[in-house]
């Protein structure tokens, strides 16, 4: 696989042609030096800066260029997204000056590479798509190779398969679409595992038999373990298991000469699993072990999930249940690190910013008790205004302190009750998931589809119940969240029904934010009293952007409001709760003046069938 990497160095081209003096020349040399020694940063920076500084006094262009492009290098080492992107900005618009589109379109290269360690997605792939284009332009196709590569793994960071496999496609067509060196082996390998993960099974092995031959030929020992642990894979999924193993053997062949613990973890849970496919749990086990040991010695948390999870499953399946109960426990923890660890990120950003914003303020406080003594000093026949002035300082400053005081209990107040408000629906809705749960194993299927589905419902349950502690979540949260909770739903309804989701285009939701759950309740409802006795139900959800506005609707096609009060009365009674504290969270959240929140309830059709429920909610992006 080709990876995106956030130190990349293309805007920098060594050239102490570019300097007059030889002690310009040797600064460049220096940098020269140091640029791939990431544990001389230090160094790396303040030759840079020389080089900067002599390239000014000089009025050496190029050589400016190329400092700043070093110097972004630096702080993006450091993780200083801030002085990254401003000294690659000062390239940028240096490059446009001297109408140099080649460094402006390396210069994007690098900026998206900031952008990708900022978990930016939308912002990479603006700039990107800017450097393409210039590259297409000037017909340069060793950058065109590298950024359509990278643009292809950012579609699949994002789940769009579809558009990482034409980019992938394109890359390997700049590359000569031919494995004729180890540079296009490597983008024919990914473009490989890209027909794999769009579905196109048959074409992602016929590719990967063609790399096999090449590898060996050329000697890449790294790749040939690569394409042998993708076509296991691809094996296992034509349940040829035969055939994974005998793939997973040749792998293993490398081990103890090569280092390359990822691979061998992935491959030993491909061939683990088709042993445990073919009834034979003992090899099984010993594999998932032996997976989940290379996992753990490369700190990788997704594999040692994936481990953890395939070693369930075989303890399971050979009547061990007790350990398997142990590895059920680690893997919940593998899983809620994961999915942990992008709140650990958001919550040190804000506490970078908070200390910065500290020492901001006590230097403004320094500052303003220096001009206080100055004053003293040089006015000392004007006290009494002095006086004044100061005695109406420390009055503001105390009404402003107690107005913060009572805004900030007044928020604390609406908080604590959304918070309430969310809690009062849990009881609900944990009482109708466990229903579903002991239903389905009560009807008699097998213990791997009873322990899948209960390992759903504790996944239900922790979304829920983390997700409505936050004020805030992002929309993919909430729809993986919605996605789970209907799901352990259909269990209940024998005759199931139809859940489907609609988004904009324009629309990312892993940058939206939402209320947490605010849609749960009235999916609810529209399952309980809806089309709960039907064939053919559905429940539509849609979301789509108006103006500065993000609205959600929620619609059914069951037996409609009045038929449902009509039918049962009692009943109808829990579903006006769950309206009622929806229209109330609105209500307060609309007090906190973030924006207005609307909430309506309509018919879906004339005859009164159907229901419709329409949220309009600010458009907030994280």
């Amino acid at each position: 696989m080709v990876c995106f990497c956030t130190v990349h160095f293309s805007a920098f081209k060594l050239s102490a042609q570019t300097a007059d003096t030889t002690v310009c020349a040797a600064y460049m040399d220096s940098v020269g030096l140091y640029s791939y020694r990431y544990d001389a940063n230090d160094s790396l920076r303040f030759y840079a800066q020389k080089v900067l500084d002599c390239s000014k006094s000089l009025g050496d262009i190029d050589g400016q260029m190329e400092a700043l492009s070093v110097l972004g290098v630096t702080c993006i080492r450091e993780n200083n997204t801030k002085g990254a992107l401003d000294y690659f900005e000062q390239n940028r618009q240096m490059a446009i000056a001297q109408n140099n589109r080649i460094v402006e379109a390396q210069v994007l290269v690098n900026v998206a590479s900031v952008y990708t360690s900022m978990d930016s997605t939308k912002r990479s792939m603006e700039m990107l798509m800017h450097s393409a284009k210039i590259f297409e332009e000037l017909q340069d196709s060793a950058m065109l190779m590298y950024v359509y590569t990278n643009i292809g793994i950012l579609f699949g960071k994002i789940r769009e398969r579809d558009e990482q496999l034409i980019y992938s496609r394109k890359a390997f067509a700049m590359g000569g679409g031919v494995v004729k060196n180890r540079k296009t082996l490597t983008l024919g390998t990914n473009l490989a595992v890209n027909y794999l993960n769009s579905g196109k099974v048959d074409t992602a092995e016929i590719l990967g038999l063609q790399l096999l031959d090449k590898s060996h030929a050329f000697g890449n020992s790294k790749t040939t373990t690569q394409i042998l642990a993708h076509l296991a894979n691809i094996a296992n999924r034509k349940n040829e298991y035969e055939k994974a193993i005998e793939y997973a053997n040749e792998v293993m062949t490398y081990e103890g000469t090569l280092k390359h613990d990822h691979t061998f973890s992935s491959v030993l849970v491909y061939r683990g699993s088709a042993y445990l496919d073919l009834g034979d749990v003992t090899k099984a086990i010993l594999d998932f072990e032996k997976a989940l040991k290379y996992a753990e010695s490369e700190q990788s948390l997704l594999r040692k999930e994936m481990a953890l999870k395939y070693l369930h499953r075989a303890y399971a399946t050979a009547g061990r249940f007790e350990e398997a109960y142990g590895i059920m426990v680690q893997y919940k923890n593998a899983t809620d690190t994961l999915s942990s660890e992008e709140n650990v990120r958001i919550l040190n950003d804000i506490e970078t910013k908070y200390e910065t914003e500290k020492k901001e303020q006590q230097l403004r406080d320094l500052g303003q008790q220096h001009q206080i003594s100055e004053l003293k000093i040089k006015q000392r026949n004007i006290w009494i205004i002095v006086l004044i002035v100061l005695a109406f300082s420390i009055a503001t400053g105390i009404f402003f302190v107690s107005r913060q005081r009572l805004l900030k209990q007044e928020r604390k107040t609406l908080e604590n009750r959304l918070l309430s408000l969310r809690v009062q629906l849990n009881p609900h809705f944990i009482f109708n998931a466990l229903t579903a749960v002991q239903n389905y194993m009560l009807s008699g299927k097998d213990l791997r589809e009873a322990t899948k589905y209960l390992s759903n419902f504790a996944k239900v349950m922790r979304a829920f119940l983390e997700y409505n502690q936050e004020e805030q979540i992002s929309l993919d949260k909430e729809l993986h969240a919605l996605e789970l909770y209907v799901g352990i739903q259909k269990l209940r309804f024998s005759n199931g029904f139809e859940f489907d989701i609609e988004l904009d285009e324009e629309i990312i939701p892993e940058e939206v934010l939402v209320p947490p759950m605010i849609m749960q309740p009235l999916i609810e409802n529209a399952i309980e009293h809806g089309i709960r006795n039907m064939e053919n139900g559905r429940i539509s959800l849609s979301y789509k952007l108006k103006d500065d506005y993000l609205i959600m609707k929620v619609a059914d096609n069951g037996i409609g409001r009045q038929r449902a009060a009509d039918a049962a009365p009692k009943v109808n009674d829990k579903t006006s709760l769950a309206t009622k504290i929806t229209q109330e969270r609105i209500s307060l959240l609309n007090r906190k003046g973030i924006g207005a929140y609307t909430f309506d309830i309509t018919d879906g059709n004339e005859d009164g069938t159907g229901t419709v429920i329409i949220f309009k909610i600010p458009y907030i992006l994280t």
